[in-house]
């Protein structure tokens, strides 16, 4: 398909893309969020951003922080985006051309808005029903609450495997270095995310999938998900093409991060934080953060007139 059909086809009214359904995951780092994005993309139904670089579905930042970094009802900052963001693996992988984003009118001024024109744009391109996305549970509270319509996925996996698995990054990005922190942090972390989703699954009647009960019996499983959705399932779907996603080169691998001591004190801490309520483990986190801004600082990239070429090109105002 060519630049200019690409360019012609999202200028029909985002009115006319109800039917296009959202299918929302959420779930920790290192919790399987990937490997079911990529079953349920198998679909024949269902449209998903994935590459063989990611190893299937990619996750956007559009609702992380770039809405920290970018004020997109002003011009520059729209424009700035726009540029810069057109420029990232997941919208290449769209195939639509940026200039789509300067003929839109009324011009979004939400990043919802803009990841769901896209999203909608490519199922309808694709002749899909729904389209998919994933999330971690700290931002999907804000994703939720825009997709109200969406089919809600949460999938959980065990604390020691979870932690085990996201820890085993931290330590190569720190040369095979340990941190007694980083392992209070992770479980901490958990423990607040875990509370995050059961959360969600009161407040959204979310579908929550055991990770271990997937890899026990992914057939099983997704069926119960297709049925929930309202799909048909398909056997194929079960056939990912795309490397599987690990932390661990091998089993060794995977038994040395963790001590039997380590996954002792992993069961204790878990089971003292659950005790902890879920308003105070969220304040003393939000705390931390408070404090590394005030440290670090946000500056906006942008400047007034960094792109004043492009906003007179497009009578962007």
């Amino acid at each position: 398909m060519n630049n200019k059909t690409l360019l012609i086809e999202p200028s029909f009214s985002r009115s006319h893309k109800k039917n296009i359904q959202p299918i929302i995951i959420v779930g920790m780092n290192r919790s399987g969020t990937k490997w079911l994005s990529n079953i349920l993309c198998n679909h024949p139904e269902i449209y998903g951003v994935q590459t063989e670089l990611d190893d299937g579905i990619v996750e956007t930042n559009l609702f992380g922080i770039i809405q920290k970094k970018f004020d997109i009802t002003q011009p520059d900052d729209y424009v700035g985006f726009i540029e810069l963001w057109s420029a990232s693996n997941f919208f290449k992988q769209t195939k639509l051309n940026k200039e789509i984003f300067y003929q839109l009118s009324p011009r979004p001024t939400d990043f919802f808005d803009i990841f769901k024109f896209v999203m909608e744009t490519c199922a309808i391109r694709e002749n899909k029903k729904y389209w998919l996305q994933k999330t971690s549970p700290i931002l999907a509270e804000n994703v939720l609450e825009y997709f109200n319509n969406a089919h809600v996925l949460l999938i959980k996996r065990e604390p020691i495997h979870t932690i085990k698995s996201t820890l085993k990054i931290f330590i190569e990005r720190r040369n095979g270095k340990k941190s007694l922190y980083l392992f209070l942090r992770q479980i901490y972390i958990y423990i607040l995310d875990e509370k995050r989703i059961h959360n969600i699954e009161k407040q959204k009647k979310a579908i929550l999938i055991s990770y271990e009960n997937l890899k026990k019996n992914s057939e099983n499983e997704i069926k119960k998900i297709c049925d929930k959705i309202g799909l048909q399932f398909e056997k194929d779907m079960l056939n990912i093409t795309y490397k599987k996603n690990t932390s661990f080169k091998n089993k060794d691998d995977r038994n040395q991060i963790f001590t039997k001591t380590d996954e002792k004190i992993i069961r204790v801490l878990t089971t003292l934080f659950r005790m902890i309520p879920f308003p105070l483990m969220k304040f003393m986190k939000d705390l931390g953060y408070k404090k590394h801004l005030l440290t670090k600082g946000d500056k906006s990239p942008l400047v007034p007139g960094t792109f004043s070429n492009i906003k007179v090109k497009y009578n962007i105002k």
